[in-house]
């Protein structure tokens, strides 16, 4: 691009602005005298900007620091740095090479342009925060003694380059970037040499990637994206240059032609400038410049032996990193009912035209009131681990790890060399569902929401979050269970073995109409227990008419599926018989609904029925010739246990006669376990009562187990059966008294001690056993 290189012959001016867009802007300052003479045969000159339209530079999608971003200078006066772009964390810092310097500030216009040097002996490390590229520094240039007054001595031949000092720069970020651009501005042109001499002088720099995080470029991991060269307008005599690089240095070539025209270096003679974009690979932290300033003696007119300089090329530096617009489109139902499946449909994309992310995580987090969370129709790298689902897009061998911020994640690699793949490409997108359950009990509004980060600086993060918010409506519909057994419902849920027992279901339609309805019912823990009646089940919906409902299939039974209308109700019912031998096991089934509209409110789901543990009780006596005989007449109750005490009878456990058996007794309901009290209430003809309550234990497998033996030793359990012995009340010779003794008067000694011994046989009989 060519630049109006204007030499002053009156006192010096002052540039008041610089436009900076798209390219390098810059000011050489220095200090004029009368006929522009600052020494001997020195000359000022004064470079400024024209405003180009600038065609090149970072691709498309980077960013860079903001047009309202402000570089500070540090305290070192060596060094300035920046806030990185995009939101991305740290900052940058740029490192110019060790020497005096002064800190001045020029505003621009919208640019600010920070210098740093000795502005009388032509230091100059400058910044200029524009718009693109945006970040340029111009690298210190030698001062007096190294500059190129010494450099183009009378030993150097016209057209001979000679590389006269190099500085030293340093590119830092705080985190590694991915894949970078630098953009490296050079602006010179030929200067006249007088006082002694006319001729030709040019000054440039060239660039030399010296260390990239420390270690030498890798082959190919430094290439040019772009470059511009040459003068963007066409001025007589201006000068042209191509680059050259080998992958570490970048060189200028051919930078002057060489017309015959006397004019060459007068006030018609072209600024020089170029530009070019390197695009660096991999996750970069640092990189190290040397910085070569070059001359030549383009021409030569008069006085060939005096050649003098005092301005030389200016270089100027810039970077770029990826910005992908990431973004989160989450989409729900405005309504759903209490009890439906709720669907969300979440949409990522990668909003850039021209860029691509090397990383994304999306997070979302489903309320943990909804149940049956399900992942569907989501890509390779999508998880859900309880309510929790993830989404991880990132090149293999790659790790994205969280942040302070929640739209940056940092990219971790296996090499800092490689170009980082891309992850999701410009203007790609992918999408996934997430389902879930609203609970039948839920009411309000459900919220939830989606978040979206990336691995590369986003140039907006407003819609990087997407909420959605669902209001609860209630139930379509509910269901009701319950059980009976002779058409009353058992007391506690008490049922016994023998007992058939009605189980029913009501289906009801609330303010809608109900579709698709089904019902299902788990018997698998009421049929181990009892057995399903045959062709018991059966359907009827309002006023219809029953329709048979198909047994159960691995118990499980379950309905077609019917329609109910607004308001209506329909009520399953079936069959089942508690097992003869079914004691102390319980019977609990639960009934389940489904409907277009949603799950039912289950007023009662479940049911429980229980049998106890089997209780018998043996009445026995002794005849008249010392056997053991069975009695009847006896009444007897089940009292509760009140703190080692007999407490009050036990509701709904009666003791009654086993049919056919004498002197047999039973608690048809069995009792649960716990401690009890047997209590003789009426005696068989001709007999006493127990004398006192005997406790006794129903363990939790349903064992009988006498207590205090010793207060009760006409108590045994023989073979599960509590078994209770008793005596004839007879009056005693002489005296009219009774005693509980039987037989003759003459055998009551020895009756009694048949009794107590036949029962003390018993009691050790069973102590045996239970070991």
């Amino acid at each position: 691009m060519r630049m109006p290189l204007l030499w002053r012959n009156r006192a010096r001016q002052t540039v008041a602005s610089i436009a900076c867009v798209g390219m390098l802007a810059f000011v050489l300052p220095a200090t004029a005298t009368a006929n522009n003479v600052v020494g001997e045969n020195e000359i000022e000159a004064v470079a400024t900007a024209v405003n180009p339209t600038y065609p090149m530079g970072r691709p498309q999608g980077y960013v860079s620091v903001l047009p309202s971003s402000r570089w500070i200078v540090e305290d070192d006066r060596l060094s300035m740095s920046a806030e990185m772009p995009g939101r991305l964390p740290g900052s940058v810092t740029l490192s110019g090479p060790e020497g005096e310097r002064t800190i001045g500030r020029q505003g621009l216009g919208p640019e600010l342009v920070t210098w740093m040097g000795k502005t009388s002996d032509g230091y100059g490390l400058a910044l200029a925060a524009g718009l693109e590229p945006v970040g340029y520094t111009l690298i210190p240039a030698p001062d007096r003694s190294d500059s190129l007054l010494h450099c183009m001595d009378d030993t150097i031949n016209e057209g001979e380059r000679r590389e006269c000092v190099i500085h030293q720069t340093t590119l830092t970020f705080d985190e590694p970037q991915i894949n970078p651009v630098i953009v490296f501005g050079q602006s010179g042109g030929p200067i006249l040499s007088q006082s002694g001499g006319q001729g030709c002088v040019v000054g440039w720099s060239d660039l030399i990637f010296e260390s990239i995080n420390g270690k030498v470029p890798a082959s190919g991991q430094v290439t040019v994206l772009d470059a511009q060269t040459g003068p963007p307008i066409t001025v007589a005599g201006g000068p042209k240059a191509d680059i050259v690089f080998d992958g570490l240095r970048m060189s200028w070539r051919t930078l002057p032609d060489r017309p015959e025209d006397p004019n060459l270096c007068s006030d018609s003679a072209g600024q020089y400038n170029g530009q070019v974009v390197f695009a660096v690979d991999g996750l970069v932290s640092e990189i190290n410049f040397g910085v070569p300033h070059m001359g030549e003696i383009t021409q030569t007119i008069t006085n060939p032996g005096v050649r003098t300089m005092r301005n030389y090329g200016v270089t100027a530096f810039g970077f770029g990193l990826p910005g992908a617009d990431l973004s989160v489109v989450k989409r729900a139902p405005s309504q759903v009912r209490a009890g439906a499946e709720l669907l969300w449909n979440v949409t990522v994309a990668n909003s850039s035209t021209s860029s691509d992310s090397h990383g994304v995580v999306v997070r979302d987090a489903v309320p943990a009131e909804v149940t049956d969370v399900r992942l569907i129709d989501a890509p390779e790298g999508c998880v859900l681990i309880g309510h929790d689902v993830s989404c991880t897009l990132v090149a293999d061998g790659y790790t994205l790890s969280d942040t302070d911020d929640p739209t940056y994640v940092r990219l971790d690699g296996p090499d800092d060399v490689s170009a980082v793949p891309a992850a999701l490409k410009a203007g790609e997108s992918f999408s996934f569902q997430i389902s879930g359950r609203v609970p039948v009990s839920a009411t309000g509004v459900i919220t939830n929401t989606a978040t979206v980060a990336g691995a590369d600086a986003d140039p907006q993060t407003n819609n990087n979050t997407s909420t959605t918010r669902t209001t609860i409506l209630a139930p379509a519909w509910s269901i009701n269970k319950a059980v009976t057994v002779n058409g009353q419902e058992p007391v506690d849920g008490r049922v016994a073995p023998g007992d058939i027992l009605t189980y029913t279901v009501t289906a009801s339609a609330g303010t809608v109409a109900v579709n698709g309805v089904t019902i299902t019912d788990d018997l698998s823990e009421v049929l181990q227990s009892a057995s399903f009646v045959p062709g018991s089940a059966g359907l009827r919906i309002g006023n219809g008419s029953v329709q048979t409902v198909s047994d159960p299939v691995d118990a499980i039974l379950t309905t077609q599926p019917f329609s109910l209308a607004r308001s209506q109700q329909a009520t399953l019912t079936y069959q089942v018989t508690v097992n003869d031998d079914a004691w102390l096991k319980t019977l609990i089934n639960t009934v389940t609904g489904d409907a277009s509209e949603g799950l039912p409110n289950c007023v009662t789901c479940s049911t429980i029925s229980e049998t106890g543990a089997r209780v018998l009780i043996q009445k026995n006596g002794v005849d008249a010739s010392g056997g053991v005989v069975p009695v009847t007449g006896a009444s007897f109750r089940i009292l509760a246990d009140d703190q080692g005490r007999p407490g009050n009878p036990v509701n709904n456990h009666t003791v009654v006669p086993v049919a056919d058996q004498t002197g047999r007794y039973e608690v048809p309901l069995g009792l649960m376990p716990g401690n009890y009290w047997i209590e003789e209430t009426r005696a068989p003809a001709g007999h006493e009562l127990l004398a006192r309550p005997a406790p006794f234990q129903i363990t939790d497998t349903g064992e009988l187990v006498l207590l205090n033996l010793a207060d009760n030793p006409s108590l045994v359990v023989q073979d599960g059966v509590l078994t209770i012995f008793d005596v004839v009340a007879v009056t005693l010779p002489y005296t009219g008294a009774t005693a509980s003794l039987w037989g003759p008067a003459g055998a009551v000694v020895l009756a009694l001690s048949l009794v107590l011994t036949l029962a003390y046989r018993l009691r050790q009989r069973r102590r045996r056993s239970l070991r």
